[in-house]
């Protein structure tokens, strides 16, 4: 590759990079993901043009508006809900027009921008759609406690079938039970840095649908069953709760039960998850902490002896689900050039571990050093997946206010 200074390194330079291993990739099912991930992009960035243009090269005319759709929604997810709802009514296709306007709706409920979600409904003009964005709405404001407002949305269901009839019912029901436990979740928070995206693929080992309900069932699992989970999890909630303090104490149990996990994997897995926490909070000293139990497991020179030495793979890097964490708290932690070179010294890590290299650098301002990942033997689509992380992880730097230098310690 020719050289390339660091200043021409822009979001635009990488998305461009991204279309261009995007048109070699061979899988098409994976080609199609890679066009509706670009054209996601250029959606989040009000390039609707460029979206636009981005699903066309997607062959299947329904997958194409699948493709729209998931821009729309991607763009809502960001925060961004004007221009998501403005794609979104942009869209050709009628039913996908109206699930599209409908999930943007769901996000804004889900942010507990509650009139705003109900001005977007009033575009929906699907009866299935309306239908299932007031059921949304309603779920969402019972969580909240808005207890009377999920009522009177709830009664703006038209069911379209004896199947949305019982889901009303379903939904009505559940909303006395909401009111009788008074239930109260936070609004969910965007989800754009890299770090808030290696977070969803956790899967079993993650934080959907966690709130303050759980937490009495979360410490019961801890005294009988896998601590470290369990205290991590409670650490999630008191954090999105703002209770630093109750987070802190959380993790440190889950810390303290590191070394008594048998395999060397998990402890370096589950290491690099509460460091992640650890970061979350501010607290590099202790994240540095966390994961170094898990250091030389992760060094590149012991990554390169395992390889070599063993039929098994390197699971937390074969691992989609952890596999983005644990490079983005490398990164972090040790800085973008650990990051890169662990990647390097493994190129068959799966595509999370890639995406993750070029998130996680972008985001702290180290795209160069991606740019030998680049010359490596590795699939289009490993290459794809890089570039698009680096074009993700600088555009969302854009919108920090200078936190992220506080999450790298040397």
């Amino acid at each position: 590759m020719r050289k390339v200074s660091s200043q021409d390194l822009t979001p635009d330079w990488w998305i461009g990079r991204a279309e261009q291993y995007a048109r070699a990739i061979a899988d098409p099912a994976e080609q199609t993901a890679a066009w509706m991930g670009v054209a996601a992009f250029h959606g989040r960035q009000g390039d609707f043009d460029a979206a636009n243009a981005a699903a066309g090269r997607i062959a299947e005319p329904d997958e194409r508006l699948e493709c729209l759709r998931y821009v729309a929604i991607r763009i809502a997810r960001s925060g961004d809900f004007p221009t998501a709802r403005r794609f979104a009514h942009s869209i050709d296709g009628p039913l996908a027009r109206a699930s599209a306007l409908a999930w943007v709706a769901r996000v804004q409920a889900e942010r507990h921008e509650f009139d705003a979600a109900r001005q977007t409904i009033a575009l929906v003009d699907d009866p299935g759609q309306l239908a299932w964005a007031w059921h949304q709405l309603a779920y969402e404001e019972a969580a909240a406690g808005r207890y009377a407002e999920a009522l009177a949305d709830a009664g703006r269901i038209v069911p379209a079938g004896p199947d949305d009839r019982l889901l009303k019912e379903d939904l009505l029901a559940w909303i006395g039970e909401a009111r009788a436990a008074g239930q109260r979740e936070p609004p969910k928070p965007p989800a754009d840095t890299p770090a808030a995206q290696a977070r969803q693929l956790l899967g079993p080992l993650g934080y959907r649908g966690l709130s303050a309900n759980d937490l009495g069932r979360l410490k019961r699992e801890a005294a009988v069953l896998d601590k470290v989970t369990a205290w991590r999890r409670v650490a999630w909630i008191h954090l999105n709760e703002g209770a630093a303090a109750e987070a802190r104490a959380a993790l440190a149990y889950a810390e303290g039960q590191l070394d008594k996990l048998a395999s060397p994997v998990d402890r370096a897995v589950h290491g690099a998850l509460v460091a992640d926490l650890y970061l979350e909070l501010g607290d590099p000293a202790s994240a540095k902490r966390s994961k170094k139990r898990g250091q030389n497991y992760f060094s590149a020179p012991n990554v390169q002896r395992l390889r070599e030495n063993s039929s098994d793979p390197f699971s937390p890097l074969a691992d989609y689900r952890v596999a983005a964490l644990v490079v983005g708290v490398v990164a972090r932690v040790e800085g973008p050039e650990r990051a890169a070179a662990l990647v390097r010294s493994n190129p068959e890590a799966c595509s999370a571990a890639w995406w993750a290299a070029g998130a996680f650098c972008g985001w702290l301002a180290r795209p160069d050093v991606l740019l030998p990942l680049l010359d490596l033997p590795a699939d289009a689509h490993r290459k794809f997946v890089l570039s698009m992380g680096a074009a993700q992880g600088l555009s969302a730097r854009r919108g920090e206010t200078g936190r992220t230098a506080s999450h790298v310690s040397s």
